[in-house]
């Protein structure tokens, strides 16, 4: 039982490492997203200064990283980010950065950090519009890859909503929803139970692996036929889907067949 805990420490660790260095709720890809042109050229030069007295002593000016910080542009930036809408890159970068003996995370003005993401997303080359960028709108916008949304990457955190079964000592969601992305696995609050909740069921079947470290075994026959909220690390390519569980909670519903 140790050497099972200590795996799924060590498991946890990883995922943090990779939110951080590689990645860092969430809703289903809806209304605008960056390829609409969500930001104006203006608010992109003034991003680009700002990005370089700020950023460029780590990112470099290539956005390219220094091997300890992730690149700001290219496959591996936009499959950490996207299916996501802007928020979630903001908050990270205004709680995390700047980081240097100079600068504070958190030390700049909202409107630098909303200029340096126009910046940012401009040199993903994503197309400039008619109107500025401000911070009320990242709720709305989703980060998509230059081919507009597409299926979450392999390993990436998400959440599913659908019903709790079992066969033998297996554990299955059934008519389960899409996932969507989101950057805690392991925790959840009311609010997001919340929206699970309003969340319609699917056709996808995902296997559930780790509930033992999760959710005690009494728990768990009482969630059977239940409508519930799963998150943690899906794998999307092996049929069905899969779902290392890091988080299991009831939405207060029953599964109707």
């Amino acid at each position: 039982m140790q050497k099972a805990a200590s795996t799924q420490l060590c498991f946890l660790a990883f995922v943090s490492l990779l939110l951080v260095a590689n990645h860092p709720a969430t809703a289903e890809p809806s209304g605008l997203s960056v390829l609409d042109g969500v930001f104006t050229q203006a608010q992109v030069s003034r991003g680009k200064n700002t990005y370089k007295r700020y950023c460029s002593d780590c990112h470099l000016s290539n956005l390219q990283g220094d091997g300890l910080e992730p690149p700001l542009t290219g496959s591996l930036f936009l499959d950490a980010w996207r299916e996501d809408y802007l928020a979630s890159l903001f908050d990270f970068m205004q709680t995390r950065m700047p980081k240097s003996r100079e600068n504070e995370p958190g030390s700049l003005k909202e409107n630098q950090y909303v200029d340096i993401l126009a910046y940012i997303l401009s040199e993903n080359e994503f197309p400039p519009g008619a109107k500025e960028l401000a911070r009320a709108d990242l709720d709305n916008v989703m980060l998509t890859g230059h081919d507009g949304p597409a299926p979450l990457p392999t390993t990436a955190l998400g959440r599913v909503v659908g019903c709790f079964t079992a066969e033998g000592a297996a554990f299955s969601l059934t008519s389960a929803s899409a996932p969507s992305r989101v950057r805690e696995a392991d925790v959840t609050d009311e609010i997001e139970i919340a929206k699970s909740a309003l969340i319609p069921l699917g056709a996808q079947v995902y296997t559930l692996a780790n509930l033992e470290f999760v959710v005690k075994e009494n728990e768990l026959i009482a969630l059977l036929g239940q409508k519930v909220q799963a998150k943690g690390v899906i794998n999307l390519e092996s049929t069905p889907g899969h779902i290392h569980v890091l988080s299991l909670v009831g939405t207060g519903q029953n599964c109707e067949h």
